[in-house]
């Protein structure tokens, strides 16, 4: 895989807690080797503008986003590293006929079009909303809607809660280990969505949601038959290795043994917004009543379930001192009760 930690913590033995030590430079003379003039915001306020060194070491804007057919020109880089890191274990025939059914078109255009035919606001206030019980009672449906754009992550089940999670929704994360029903979105041909791939057969089902076929064929440890869901082309995007691998690296520092959907959620949103702010997501996650002596155990608490499934995948221990150091820098606001 591209070696997207090349320059940055990786070889400046900077930690989850940021600190920089002796021998490194001052904040003010931190390089900005990762925010490329093309791509400076026009919003004065941008989180992208910030001049937190911590930040400036881990973002980078060169990472591409999301995965086309036109990156299988680098099939055997890509092939080198398994799902989700990689394509390792897909066929490029197979890869190929699933890219080509999707846009070419660079992400700061297809951001752009969330406004349809009103123009990008200059700052881009964002919204991340979990499926979290946290939510439940607060009352911020209104505050989440007011937002210029609202990313959905988790089962994103609305009905009947509208005033605590809104009604609105821009971007959604489709992982196909969760059921949903495009059904629950207001209006779900404004939806765009945003595929995380884990295996080899998630691949598979690209073509499926794009051609309204039943995805029964679908197998997972957690894969719900029958789901009703029906994409156009234009609103399906999938999210490049390079860029889930870049995330793991530079920002988990490869704690536990891939990201949470929250994690890449968040680092995303950071790259197309200038203001994040996030709702909710459960303070109870990573507790020392909660997770085993390794801080390596992934309990989804749902908005309005109460299922739950434990694996030894995720360090959710890390991810919250990583979000509490996300704050701590003006990065993101985090709306808990």
């Amino acid at each position: 895989m591209a070696n997207w930690t090349e320059g940055t913590l990786a070889h400046r033995g900077v930690g989850i807690g940021g600190e920089l030590k002796e021998e490194e430079v001052e904040e003010s003379q931190v390089e900005d080797v990762h925010i490329r003039a093309a791509e400076v915001p026009r919003c004065v306020t941008s989180v992208q503008n910030s001049s937190s060194a911590w930040f400036r070491q881990r973002f980078n804007s060169d990472v591409p986003l999301f995965l086309t057919s036109e990156h299988l020109v680098e099939w055997a880089r890509l092939s080198a590293e398994r799902i989700p890191y990689g394509l390792k274990g897909l066929a490029e025939d197979d890869a190929y006929k699933a890219l080509e059914l999707l846009p070419k078109a660079d992400h700061w255009t297809w951001v752009n079009n969330f406004h349809g035919n009103r123009d990008r606001p200059t700052c881009l206030r964002c919204a991340l909303v979990g499926d979290s019980a946290a939510l439940r009672g607060t009352g911020r449906g209104p505050d989440i809607d007011e937002h210029d754009l609202v990313i959905r992550v988790g089962d994103a089940g609305m009905d009947s809660h509208e005033d605590d999670v809104g009604t609105k929704t821009n971007l959604y994360l489709y992982n196909p280990e969760l059921s949903i029903d495009t059904r629950h979105f207001k209006k779900p041909a404004d939806v765009y969505f945003i595929f995380l791939a884990s295996k080899a057969s998630d691949y598979h089902l690209i073509s499926k949601l794009i051609k309204e076929e039943p995805q029964n064929n679908h197998t997972g440890h957690r894969s719900r038959m029958g789901q009703k869901v029906m994409i156009k082309p234009q609103q399906l995007r999938v999210l490049h290795p390079d860029f889930l691998n870049y995330v793991y690296e530079l920002w988990l520092e490869r704690a536990g043994h891939k990201s949470t959907v929250t994690q890449v959620m968040l680092v995303l949103a950071l790259r197309i917004c200038d203001q994040v702010d996030t709702y909710g997501f459960s303070e109870k996650r990573a507790t020392s009543q909660l997770d085993p002596p390794d801080n390596v155990l992934e309990s989804q608490e749902h908005f309005y379930l109460t299922k739950g499934m434990e694996r030894p995948v995720y360090n959710h221990l890390f991810e919250k001192k990583l979000q509490q150091k996300m704050v701590q820098e003006g990065l993101v606001q985090m709306f808990v009760p």
